[in-house]
């Protein structure tokens, strides 16, 4: 298996571990197993290269092709595998929405709101200056 480097370009590999992976894998499929044919799970890695300069800001940080990548529900080998094989890429992040797509979601598409089945867990990002008043 190739190795996974660090996000800050240090080039200083990170191990990555199926194990858990697949433990993480086995949890969405699980959750999202009474949707089984009824819609589908997402993949996707987004990156920047930062040792390339972005063609429109002529600062570092050109983005690299998005990467997406549809299973069906059940299919844990195939999640597990494109997630290691995603992760071992250079400056690439891997995400898997908590959702459930539908199954014509149209290939290479990572979906919007309007495509999702089910939301299976929702991680809530509170880091902007008006987080302390996310009730309102």
């Amino acid at each position: 298996m190739p190795a996974m480097f660090d996000a800050a370009s240090s080039g200083a590999p990170l191990a990555i571990d199926p194990d858990a992976i697949r433990a993480h894998a086995e949890l969405i499929h699980r959750l999202a197993g009474p949707l089984a044919g009824k819609g589908k799970l997402v993949i996707t890695a987004f990156g920047e290269d930062p040792d390339q300069l972005h063609p429109k800001t002529d600062k570092p940080g050109c983005p690299l092709t998005p990467i997406v990548v549809h299973v069906e529900i059940g299919d844990i080998a195939t999640t597990v595998q494109t997630i290691v094989n995603l992760a071992t890429r250079r400056h690439y992040n891997v995400y898997m929405p908590l959702a459930v797509f539908r199954p014509d979601l149209e290939e290479g598409k990572k979906g919007a709101e309007k495509n999702i089945v089910a939301v299976l867990g929702l991680v809530p990002d509170f880091d902007d200056q008006e987080a302390g008043r996310w009730a309102e």
